[in-house]
């Protein structure tokens, strides 16, 4: 995952994460894929995700822990798909993308994926009901928003 704004991939906050598991000697899993949707747009005739997802989870003293985000990559891809398909052009670079925390449910739901265990750890989910109706994804632009 990244910090929004500075235009990488998604490896700034998966290195949050590892960090972290570092500093006070935890071990994790990470799971990630593509997020497919059927109105992707397709280049070259292959359809390509918009969106990804990263989750996290570990033991969190007795407890199982995780926690989900999602990369949206939409604003980065105009560039790509509005460039003739030439093999002698250099591949366009890519632009900012989009980070956000989300709950773990959310990428259940968008990718059909069976992962009520890690739904049922995800520690952003354990923020208040009201604090999740207002704004369900929280955009990352700092560490300091990352709820673990």
């Amino acid at each position: 995952m990244t910090v929004p704004n500075a235009g990488h991939y998604m490896g700034h906050a998966k290195d949050y994460v590892l960090e972290h598991a570092r500093q006070y000697g935890q071990r994790l899993s990470v799971f990630s894929g593509c997020i497919f949707a059927s109105d992707d747009p397709v280049y070259r005739g292959v359809a390509i995700p918009r969106r990804f997802f990263k989750i996290a989870a570990w033991q969190q003293d007795v407890a199982f822990a995780a926690t989900g985000h999602v990369l949206d990559q939409t604003q980065s891809l105009g560039p790509i798909l509005e460039r003739p398909a030439r093999a002698d052009t250099a591949t366009p670079p890519l632009g900012p993308c989009r980070t956000f925390q989300v709950p773990i449910e959310d990428i259940a739901d968008a990718t059909g994926l069976s992962i009520d265990r890690l739904v049922t750890a995800d520690r952003y989910a354990l923020q208040s009901a009201a604090r999740l109706e207002q704004q369900r994804w929280t955009e990352l632009s700092s560490y300091a928003d990352i709820v673990v």
